[in-house]
């Protein structure tokens, strides 16, 4: 094993091998420096090293997330949506539903998260999309063409409340855990995810149809406060999935809604 001792030379203090360690040679004084002086010095650059090739190698992950979670968007060319008049609370503005040209038609959103790719069963549950009146805890199911708010959130984003009621004929719990996904679409582009969670629900008696205990929050990708007016007074494609994770039974719904801008919270 290699010895070192600490000796002085030109009012300057160097490690250099001890006497009578071998036949080693004796280092130059810039590498007795470093490997000699500062061996804690370079250990501690190959770990900055590490960490930082970690931080940055976890960075990455995060951004393929990001990016998975936009696949819909990223093969087709950017939106170009018109102003439209902005309403603040639901209008009469919009024109009447059904519209006068058809709306197109949009594939689902995968399920591939819950089933594996070709062995997704038809689905069985009844589900319905709507809103819960925050002061009233009423849930009041959408029909197409109805309003959604656009919410602005504290921390600089917006998205779209969801609420839904789902019939389990064969479940009798006050309250259980599902699994829920959603995305809301602009010319079948998606602008918006409620991307795969796990949310607790509760019974609604007397017909065993349960409801989320708070709201599904269907967030705007990449979008601020100051982008909520292009998609104000925009005719949106939302879509929910759900499964009951022990049955692995589910079911999907959609609807045609318009928004309108709550404003800055």
């Amino acid at each position: 094993m290699r010895r070192h001792e600490i000796i002085p030379r030109n009012n300057k203090w160097f490690s250099t091998p001890a006497r009578n360690s071998g036949s080693l040679p004796a280092l130059p004084a810039h590498q007795e420096v470093l490997g000699g002086r500062h061996p804690r010095l370079l250990a501690g650059l190959w770990l900055c090293v590490l960490l930082i090739s970690q931080c940055t190698s976890e960075q990455t992950i995060v951004i393929n997330v990001v990016s998975d979670a936009q696949a819909s968007q990223s093969d087709t060319a950017p939106l170009d949506l018109q102003a439209l008049p902005c309403p603040h609370a639901p209008s009469d503005t919009a024109e009447p539903w059904p519209p006068t040209e058809p709306t197109p038609t949009c594939a689902s959103a995968s399920v591939k998260p819950w089933y594996p790719q070709g062995q997704t069963p038809g689905p069985t549950l009844d589900l319905q999309l709507g809103r819960t009146d925050p002061v009233s805890g009423v849930f009041t199911p959408w029909q197409d063409g109805d309003w959604a708010p656009i919410i602005h959130g504290v921390q600089g984003g917006i998205h779209i409340p969801l609420s839904f009621v789902v019939v389990l004929p064969s479940l009798e719990l006050v309250k259980m855990k599902l699994l829920v996904q959603a995305q809301a679409s602009v010319q079948c582009q998606a602008v918006a995810l409620g991307p795969p969670s796990t949310i607790a629900v509760q019974a609604i008696a007397p017909d065993f149809g349960y409801r989320p205990a708070e709201d599904v929050r269907v967030i705007f990708t990449n979008q601020v406060w100051t982008d909520s007016p292009k998609f104000c007074g925009q005719t949106i494609l939302l879509q929910a999935q759900l499964q009951e994770p022990a049955s692995g039974q589910w079911g999907q719904a959609q609807r045609w809604i318009h928004l309108y801008d709550t404003g800055a919270p």
